[in-house]
């Protein structure tokens, strides 16, 4: 398969699965916020699956942002930026989980 089609391949479901935990993320933890729109936090989990794409701080560039858009743009407190990031660690440690154990590994 070539790369470019691997990587398309990524960002596609990187920005899908991001931008859905997102989402129900924020939804629980402040339920009435008018930010958490399906175009803004897809547009957000396209912006952050792009630059985890960049090597060796991808995943550290990404993180600041993520928490950089929590305070600034969703207006999440500290309290719910924080549940919001953990949850999100949560969601994505299961799914790496469940996708070994039907791997096989």
């Amino acid at each position: 398969m070539p790369l470019l089609a691997v990587l398309l391949i990524r960002f596609v479901s990187g920005t899908l699965i991001t931008g859905v935990l997102l989402w129900i993320a924020i939804k629980l933890f402040d339920s009435s916020n008018a930010m958490n729109s399906v175009p803004n936090t897809f547009g957000i989990a396209a912006v952050l699956t792009l630059v985890s794409f960049i090597p060796m701080f991808g995943a550290f560039v990404a993180l600041l942002l993520l928490v950089m858009f929590l305070l600034k743009t969703y207006d999440l407190g500290i309290g719910q930026t924080f549940m919001v990031f953990f949850f999100l660690l949560a969601a994505n440690i299961g799914l790496a989980m469940l996708l070994m154990r039907l791997a096989g590994e």
